[in-house]
């Protein structure tokens, strides 16, 4: 059997996954959920919490499911190949548009991604040949020769070395999954995709081949919003093995909720006599800072007119984080609005891996100036203006902080000392050649002498805001703190 579910949400999506799941496993078949890298988490909870645990049943993405011998070259290694061909074709004179040798790196990226794209969709470098030669317009198809001409030699390239590329790894799924046995007694889920490439085509039907059934699962609706491209080609392709059933199993929200999803991109249909509601209200503001400004007005209306109302039930849902975050804060704060923003950080950036980085930095370039600088003027260093002062002063090269000080006029001797004698500790500690088990040795060597522990603590109590405290006292949860 083949069937197309079509939901309204993604919750829905899950949950129509478990029912069948719950099914199939009572009549002794196997599952196997395809899914987005982002939805595995909450496809195994979901499954998780209908079955209590499961033997029988897999959730996992293309990649992680594919299994070869063939060697695959990362995005970073074939943006090297890629700029390496392109220099070398530039200095043959090969090349009508990218012939600037200067932006080769930046340029090498934008094209390995386009030509990434061109291989997903089983665009081949004569595909591009055949299309420069229907082209008028003289620099699109100098662009296409070019990127013809770059593909042709990058694809010679991964034969020659034996890789296969990354955006090409996935079209080896297909056959993978067609091996003899691989998919006997098993139902295949494909979960939530919005959009499929044809290499995705091709392995729902290598699926439908092999397996027992095939389930698609997605969020679909009549609604303007729902581009229902991935259940729209899942259709296709099932159609051509036969018949499909086809469930339409969106539920309708309660009151407003319904109302505001049927009108999510059209706001002119939130209004009217068609979707009377007095609960919704839409207010068009002249930039970001008068939006967050509008919302933190509203917040204190709520909190003067609601009888128990508090901040934690109020949220405030935003298209971009990291676009609104400036603003959010600076509106909240001045309306003096206890919030939480939910927002991703790198732990790279964190004061404590940077002074730790900062370290094995100025241990590998030999007390490069600029690295020195870096490791002083962390948190973690210590107290180090005038030290760091003198360095700029009087040690300003590559290996001048190694230098024993000297007592100058307007330098405090002290303070020099005290933070030479810290910069000393670090070069003593980590050194320049060594094992893994070394490195992991002297970085909590470090941890230790310098009290980071302690040092952190002094750190998150004098930060006010609440995401920042989380931030900082995550690290905790990610260095190896026992020696």
């Amino acid at each position: 059997m083949t069937a197309l579910i079509k939901t309204y949400t993604l919750s829905e999506c899950l949950y129509e996954t478990a029912e069948y799941v719950q099914a199939y496993e009572k009549t002794g078949l196997k599952n196997l959920i395809f899914c987005e890298d982002r939805l595995t988490l909450v496809a195994e909870r979901a499954i998780v919490e209908k079955l209590g645990g499961s033997f029988f049943t897999t959730v996992t993405t293309f990649a992680r499911f594919l299994q070869t011998e063939q060697k695959v070259l990362g995005k970073q290694g074939s943006v090297m190949a890629i700029g390496n061909i392109m220099t070398r074709l530039q200095k043959e004179g090969a090349l009508k548009c990218f012939k600037s040798a200067a932006s080769v790196a930046a340029d090498a990226k934008c094209i390995y991604e386009t030509l990434a794209q061109f291989s997903a969709s089983r665009v081949t470098a004569e595909t591009l040949k055949e299309s420069a030669g229907q082209v008028k317009e003289e620099v699109l198809k100098d662009k296409l020769d070019d990127l013809a001409l770059i593909l042709g030699e990058y694809e010679e390239f991964l034969l020659a070395e034996g890789y296969v590329d990354e955006s090409k790894y996935l079209a080896l799924l297909p056959d993978y999954l067609r091996r003899k046995g691989m998919l006997d007694g098993t139902n295949v889920f494909f979960l939530g995709f919005t959009s499929f490439t044809s290499q995705a085509a091709e392995t729902i039907r290598a699926a439908i081949e092999g397996a027992a059934n095939v389930i698609g699962v997605f969020c679909g609706g009549e609604e303007d919003f729902y581009t229902n491209g991935a259940a729209g080609l899942f259709e296709r392709v099932a159609k051509e093995y036969g018949k499909i059933r086809v469930y339409d199993k969106g539920i309708p929200l309660d009151g407003e909720a319904e109302i505001l999803r049927k009108g999510l991109f059209s706001p002119e249909r939130l209004g009217g006599e068609k979707y009377p509601t007095d609960k919704i209200t839409v207010t068009e503001a002249g930039d970001k800072t008068e939006e967050t400004e509008h919302v933190a007005v509203q917040i204190k209306k709520l909190l003067a007119t609601e009888a128990g109302l508090r901040y934690r039930d109020i949220a405030v849902l935003l298209p971009d984080v990291a676009a609104y975050s400036l603003a959010l804060k600076k509106s909240f704060d001045e309306y003096h609005i206890p919030y939480f923003i939910d927002e991703k950080k790198s732990l790279k950036s964190h004061p404590l891996s940077r002074f730790l980085l900062s370290a094995l930095e100025t241990v590998k370039d030999n007390c490069a100036p600029t690295a020195v600088q870096a490791l002083t003027g962390n948190v973690f260093f210590g107290d180090a203006g005038e030290y760091r002062n003198y360095l700029l002063k009087y040690a300003n090269y590559r290996g001048g902080a190694k230098k024993p000080v000297k007592e100058v006029e307007g330098f405090d001797p002290v303070a020099v000392q005290a933070g030479a004698a810290r910069l000393e500790k670090i070069l003593q500690t980590v050194k320049r050649r060594g094992q893994g088990r070394d490195y992991c040795n002297s970085v909590r060597a470090l941890m230790r002498d310098f009290e980071v522990e302690k040092r952190l603590e002094k750190l998150q109590n004098e930060v006010e805001d609440t995401a920042m405290k989380g931030y900082l006292s995550q690290i905790f949860r990610r260095m190896p703190w026992d020696p």
